[in-house]
């Protein structure tokens, strides 16, 4: 059984122990969100354990028929595509939801923007949506991006969920290729199957969110970061920059990432090689890696959101948010962690979130016994409310939580599964997707909640889960032949 990326016998004793740390906590986190998932309001139900099942099982078979097509891997990143966005396009005709919540509201914010004159423009953004002109500016780039397709494509949904479909598709295939770098071929097949068949993302394509293209973007910052596509190390930073501040342009969840990046180069470059020789020359490598990844990431938000202010588009830049709020909502232990009315009363009141932020950080047990909670229901809840309506009719309703929710619970224990292995294989490219995993589930225990922010780190839990199936699938292979 290959291990790729193994470096057995190298490396520091420092290097070892963050990286037991690291995998414990994923390990502990994982946990809660395995516990959250089986033990939802439904997942005792015959469906639920039949679904669990049936992946199960179907999961095992396709790595089995994988291992005799391995050989085709670029052609079935072709078939990866096409067969994620035609499962896709099938949705979109079949799948009749209507955009509401936040989806309708930056809809008919991009669509009165097409229809407007543009010195009209402004005028619209500060009166009838100020919510995202001076509350949520860091919206607004997805906002515009709806707007130029509407202006090229008419009004209507269907041009822009084709468009968000088509980096959905693209998702998938970058995702196989990640596994395929960290854990070969078969890896990389499997996660680019089930990524684009999977229910939760199939379910969720019609749906007008800005996490279709972010998600895409996400990947790709992790794939030139951990595979280092082209020659001079500088430009795969750069790329990476580049990347992530694009995900982050369309939705505003880069930020934990790119800590993951920087504690990731320090791993890379000095602790897991660290000598008093080379400290000097590890130091100044990483501290140009880093430079370079925020004079781009700073450059480019920075440019565009001078560009959006000289238009007059926000009231301040792109990244101001009302964090404080999603801090309060997050730590109401009433509505764990979720939105509720009482607290979207106080939004726009710093001095009240203020104190509640002080008066709900007292009890420090408390908020553990909460954080505990939110990540159940954060990690554990692949069943989005978004994805049906009355429409969708009584199947739907039945089963669209068994085959999410099933699913995910088979990817999930397979992921724990990785993560423990990981402390024994010692791949050094996997710490940034531990780092990372690591770092959402911590956010998510101040932050407001709410399931389908859970959408980033599906694709990552799929790759931990083939490299899952990797290992497992050597382990039979070898308990066969000392059985012959």
């Amino acid at each position: 059984m290959k291990k790729h990326g193994s470096i057995s016998g190298q490396g520091t004793r420092l290097e070892y122990a963050i990286r037991i740390m690291v995998c414990i906590l994923v390990c502990v986190f994982l946990l809660f969100a395995i516990i959250g998932n089986a033990s939802g309001p439904h997942n005792s139900g015959a469906g639920f354990v039949t679904v669990s099942a049936a992946t199960a099982a179907m999961l095992w078979f396709l790595y089995g028929f994988c291992e005799k097509t391995q050989n085709a891997y670029k052609p079935w990143l072709i078939l990866i595509f096409l067969a994620a966005f035609v499962s896709r396009l099938i949705m979109l005709s079949s799948w009749p939801i209507e955009p509401s919540s936040d989806f309708k509201s930056t809809y008919d914010a991009a669509l009165a923007l097409a229809n407007a004159n543009i010195s009209e423009i402004e005028e619209l953004l500060s009166t009838k949506y100020v919510y995202y002109y001076s509350i949520w500016p860091v919206h607004l780039p997805f906002i515009l991006l709806e707007t130029a397709i509407i202006k090229i494509s008419g009004e209507g949904y269907y041009a822009i969920q084709v468009i968000f479909n088509i980096f959905s598709s693209l998702s998938c295939v970058i995702a196989a290729i990640i596994a395929k770098t960290l854990y070969g071929k078969r890896a990389g097949i499997i996660t680019g199957i089930v990524m684009a068949f999977l229910p939760t993302r199939l379910m969720y394509s019609p749906v007008l969110s800005n996490q279709h293209i972010a998600s895409f973007f996400f990947l790709a910052a992790i794939y030139v970061s951990i595979e280092k596509p082209i020659k001079h190390r500088l430009v795969n930073v750069a790329l990476a920059a580049v990347c992530a501040t694009v995900s982050q342009l369309m939705r505003p969840e880069m930020l934990i990432f790119i800590i993951a990046i920087m504690c990731y180069f320090i791993y890379k470059y000095i602790l897991s090689t660290w000598s008093k020789e080379r400290a000097g020359a590890s130091a100044k490598k990483v501290i140009g890696y880093e430079a370079v990844f925020w004079a781009i990431y700073l450059f480019l938000m920075s440019g565009v959101s001078f560009l959006i202010a000289t238009n007059g588009y926000v009231e301040k830049n792109i990244t101001s948010g009302n964090y404080k709020y999603k801090v309060a909502v997050g730590l109401n232990a009433e509505s764990n962690g979720r939105w509720n009315e009482a607290d979207s009363q106080l939004a726009y009141d710093e001095v009240a979130l203020d104190g509640l932020i002080k008066e709900r950080t007292q009890n420090k047990l408390d908020l553990v016994v909460l954080g505990a909670k939110k990540i159940m229901h954060q990690y554990g809840t692949y069943n989005y409310d978004w994805c049906i309506e009355a429409k969708t009719g009584n199947f739907a309703r039945k089963w669209h939580e068994p085959l999410t929710n099933g699913t995910m619970l088979v990817i999930l224990l397979l992921c724990f599964f990785k993560v423990i292995m990981s402390i024994y294989n010692k791949s050094r490219r996997e710490v940034l997707l531990l780092v990372t995993m690591l770092g959402y589930f911590l956010i998510y225990t101040v932050i407001e909640v709410q399931n389908r922010y859970n959408y980033f780190m599906i694709p990552i839990f799929v790759i931990f889960a083939s490299g899952a199936l990797e290992q497992l699938y050597g382990y039979a292979q070898m308990y066969i032949e000392k059985r012959k």
